[in-house]
């Protein structure tokens, strides 16, 4: 894959961020600022910003289940609800900075990553795309997959901010600039609505995903038990089950009461008694097998909490153990 075909979706003077400039094939930051915009733990060496960004962009979770999120979500990367839409929709906006999460809603939530200032500066996607220097093949694979992640992550912007209000909301929840205007904003933005699907990412190929059906189908496509966790306290998880364990239970509750009805009004329908009975059976059994399922999962969450608790506890002391080892031997070295 080479990095043709990609080009920076907005002009130079458009940029909204001016602190990066490139010499000689690297990043360098303007008023002696020597580290990556709004990030200064983040030097602007190779080694740190590539990592760095990688981790802040990229989501391979959600590129590993592209293929199915058509279960999940619109196959739509247009289907992003503006920020004025969240709130209509009820959603509270929740600030996350996993990329995984962006866009992704539930219940009365939506989370939605802030634009980072150095993702608004010129310089920095020519320093990805248009490297001075000649970048072995991982290298250069590193940077198309970044390309393809921040391409489909602030082409999604164009969607969340549309109109006057959207920026004002964006502003208050601390998405973007603060003294950002909205002609200045479009001015930028305008054209990354112009970006290709083949351009970016398999998670962009999609919009809003909820995140119940991301935990539904993160089990067997990921192999995991959940996407991401929803809930926290054993109260809320269990939560879920009640309403459709009431309707079931609720349901069947007048299925006995009827056959019983039944029975008592004609005693002299043999079959309808042998159903009847075995019924009966079959609900008891189904009670004590929800009331098993029930007892099991409070069993195994609290066993994995445990049994991570242990984990933590022995690492722990392995570490001091070893801290002690190399302290003794640094004490022998020195006496010798």
């Amino acid at each position: 894959m080479t990095m043709e075909g990609y080009t920076i979706p907005f002009q130079h003077e458009s940029e909204l961020c001016s602190d990066l400039s490139i010499s000689q094939g690297r990043l360098l930051a303007r008023d002696q600022m020597h580290y990556l915009p709004s990030q200064p733990l983040v030097s602007l060496e190779d080694g740190e910003v590539v990592p760095f960004v990688e981790k802040e962009v990229l989501t391979p979770s959600l590129n590993q289940m592209s293929p199915w999120l058509w279960l999940v979500a619109t196959p739509k990367s247009t289907h992003v609800s503006a920020l004025h839409a969240q709130i209509v929709r009820g959603r509270n906006i929740v600030i996350t900075e996993d990329p995984e999460l962006h866009l992704v809603w539930i219940s009365n939530r939506v989370f939605i990553k802030p634009l980072p200032a150095y993702l608004l500066s010129y310089a920095f996607w020519s320093y990805f795309l248009f490297p001075d220097k000649a970048l072995s093949k991982d290298d250069q694979q590193r940077r198309i997959e970044i390309l393809q992640a921040a391409l489909g992550y602030v082409r999604t912007y164009f969607h969340l901010i549309r109109h006057e209000s959207d920026l004002r909301i964006a502003k208050r929840e601390g998405l973007v600039q603060p003294d950002l205007d909205l002609e200045t904003w479009m001015a930028f933005i305008k054209d990354f609505r112009y970006v290709e699907d083949w351009q970016v990412s398999g998670r962009y190929h999609y919009g809003d995903l909820r995140l119940t059906r991301l935990n539904f189908w993160a089990k067997p496509i990921l192999g995991r038990w959940h996407f991401r966790k929803a809930t926290w306290q054993y109260a809320e998880h269990f939560a879920r089950y009640l309403t459709p364990l009431f309707f079931i239970f609720t349901a069947w509750s007048v299925i006995l009461d009827s056959m019983q009805v039944g029975l008592q009004s004609r005693p002299s329908w043999g079959r309808f008694g042998d159903v009847s009975a075995w019924f009966s059976v079959v609900s008891l059994i189904c009670v004590v097998a929800v009331a098993a399922f029930l007892l099991g999962g409070f069993c195994v969450l609290a066993g994995r909490e445990t049994l991570y608790a242990f984990r933590k506890q022995i690492y722990k002391r392995r570490r001091k153990v070893q801290a002690s080892i190399t302290q003794v031997t640094q004490t022998a070295k020195e006496k010798v």
